[in-house]
C-alpha cells in the first residue's frame, strides 16, 4: 500500500510539459510501485494491426539509493535497454485493437506465445529479468496510436522480503491490477503534457526548461539573464518559444500551463472513457482471443524520435 501511495505522488508529480526526460521520470515513477522492478517507458506510435512500432522517446528506470556497484551495474543495464528501447520498429506481437484506445494491462506470458520472443521481450529477458507486465496507455483521442508504453520486470533474484514471499502469477497478477489502477492518471499526465509532441518542435530544450523554472520562481527576464550569464535578448528569445510550444498567451498562462493549472476544455480527457484491458492469470483465454486483430499490411509511421539516456 504504501509503495502504491508513493508511486501515485511521484505520477502526480510528472511534469505537465514536454520535456525531454519526461519518458524517463515516468518510468522512476511507476517503478516506485515495486522495488526490484525495472521499468522502461516508450512515448510511440502503436498501430496494433499491422504491429508497427515508432518510438518518439524513451526512459529506463534506475534506484538512486542502490550500492555503488549495484549503481553502475544499473546504469549499464539501463544503457542497454535505452539502446533497444530506441531501436525497436515492430512489437512482434498480436494485441487488441481496442488496446490503443482503451488501454491495456497484461503479463507477456498471457497476452502472446511470440510476446517473450518479441524485440521488446528479448531485450529484458536478456538482462536477467522476468514476467514482463506490458502496460498500453492511450495518450491523445486526436491521434489513433499515439500510446505510452509501459513494461515492467522484476528481478530473478531478490532480498526483498515482500517480493521474495510472493509466488510469481500472485505478484504479477497483484502489480497487474495496480498499474490498471493507476492507468487513467496516468493517461492524463500523459495527455497533459505529451499531446502535441508529434510535431518534433514541441519539445522543451534543456534551456528552455530552465528559464521556464526560473520564470516559475518569480524572476524577471533581466535576473534570468544575470543567473545564466546571457543577454536579455537571448533570454526573451526562449520565452518567447516558451508561449508557442505551450500556448500560452500571456506570461500568467505560461506559468499555469506549466504548472498543470489548465482550463478543463484545454486538454482531451481521455480518462473519463477509459476502461482498460486488463488481463491476469485468472482471465479466460477466450475472452482475450475475442479482442485479437486481425492481420494488416504493415505501415510504418515516421517520427523524430527523442532519447534520454540515463547518465
Amino acid at each position: 500500500m504504501i509503495q502504491t501511495i508513493r508511486a501515485t505522488e511521484k505520477i502526480c508529480s510528472l511534469p505537465a510539459i514536454p520535456t525531454h526526460d519526461w519518458a524517463a521520470q515516468a518510468a522512476n515513477a511507476i517503478a516506485t510501485l515495486e522495488p526490484t522492478a525495472t521499468v522502461g517507458v516508450l512515448i510511440a506510435q502503436l498501430d496494433p494491426s499491422s504491429q508497427s512500432l515508432t518510438p518518439y522517446s524513451t526512459g529506463v528506470s534506475h534506484r538512486p539509493n542502490a550500492s555503488d556497484a549495484q549503481t553502475r551495474e544499473m546504469v549499464n543495464q539501463a544503457f542497454f535497454l535505452q539502446d533497444k528501447l530506441e531501436r525497436i520498429n515492430t512489437l512482434g506481437f498480436d494485441l487488441p485493437v481496442q488496446a490503443t484506445q482503451q488501454g491495456l494491462v497484461a503479463s507477456f506470458s498471457l497476452l502472446d506465445s511470440n510476446a517473450m520472443n518479441s524485440p521488446i521481450g528479448q531485450a529484458f529477458s536478456s538482462q536477467q529479468l522476468h514476467s514482463p507486465i506490458l502496460t498500453v496507455v492511450p495518450i491523445s483521442p486526436t491521434y489513433p496510436g499515439f500510446v505510452l508504453i509501459i513494461i515492467m520486470a522484476f528481478e530473478k533474484r531478490t532480498t526483498h522480503a515482500f517480493a521474495a514471499s510472493q509466488p510469481a502469477p500472485v505478484r504479477v497478477d497483484l502489480t497487474t491490477h495496480t498499474l490498471a489502477a493507476l492507468l487513467p492518471l496516468i493517461a492524463h499526465k500523459a495527455n497533459q503534457a505529451l499531446e502535441l509532441v508529434k510535431n518534433p518542435k514541441a519539445w522543451l530544450t534543456d534551456r528552455e526548461h530552465e528559464i521556464l523554472n526560473q520564470l516559475i520562481l518569480g524572476h524577471s527576464v533581466r535576473v534570468i539573464a544575470d543567473n545564466l550569464d546571457r543577454s536579455t535578448h537571448t533570454v526573451h528569445d526562449h520565452v518567447k518559444n516558451l508561449h508557442k510550444k505551450l500556448h500560452a498567451n500571456s506570461r500568467g498562462q505560461l506559468i499555469a500551463r506549466a504548472l498543470g493549472h489548465t482550463p478543463a476544455n484545454a486538454i482531451k480527457e481521455t480518462t473519463q472513457t477509459l476502461h482498460p484491458i486488463v488481463i491476469t492469470n485468472s482471465t479466460k483465454t477466450a475472452e482475450f482471443a475475442e479482442l485479437k486483430p486481425s492481420p494488416a499490411a504493415p505501415v510504418r509511421p515516421k517520427a523524430v524520435r527523442q532519447s534520454t539516456l540515463i547518465r
